[in-house]
């Protein structure tokens, strides 16, 4: 699992989402110690111990990223939020949340709040001043159906695909997004 970080990434690249959570998970799974949750070099699964090489901080860290590129990642001068979640995240009205999460654009927070009766995911955005992003997009793939339209602070918004995408100068204090589904 310390040499996945790179295919992991490049699945995440290709929007292979699923690919990409079976190398996490997999990595949680297989990669941790059972009583000190520590990411770990070489498991001897069949005898069900590991080697004497705990704590491993580059596993460790790996796996770290991994998870932070499931929620904000930074690439080719763009922003990217949630890129990486699970759709059943977004199938229940509790949703998840990041706070705080420093960027090259400034520290960031927010908020996706389903609605699956309304057939509607809700994102509350906060951001502190910093640079602008060329592009800022976020990924809200339910299992709602088809991601079939987007506002931004009440104004259209454009969508690719599973994605809301806009100009990373809207970036600025407050932002509620609101993805309609069909």
């Amino acid at each position: 699992h310390a040499y996945t970080y790179g295919y992991a990434l490049e699945q995440l690249r290709h929007g292979n989402v699923d690919k990409f959570l079976l190398t996490f998970y997999g990595s949680l799974a297989y990669g941790m110690t059972r009583d000190t949750y520590s990411a770990v070099e070489v498991t001897r699964i069949t005898e069900g111990f590991n080697e004497d090489t705990l704590p491993h901080t580059y596993s460790n860290t790996q796996q770290l990223r991994m998870l932070r590129m499931m929620l904000v990642k930074e690439e080719a001068g763009e922003l990217w939020l949630a890129p990486g979640t699970p759709r059943a995240w977004l199938d229940t009205r509790e949703g998840f949340a990041v706070r705080n999460a420093p960027t090259n654009y400034g520290t960031i927070s927010y908020r996706v709040s389903p609605e699956p009766a309304s057939r509607l995911v809700k994102m509350s955005i906060e951001t502190s001043a910093g640079t602008a992003p060329s592009k800022v997009r976020v990924r809200l793939a339910a299992n709602l159906g088809r991601l079939e339209s987007a506002t931004i602070n009440g104004k259209a918004a454009n969508v690719d695909h599973d994605t809301v995408v806009f100009d990373g100068s809207m970036l600025r204090g407050n932002l509620e997004i609101t993805a309609h589904y069909k």
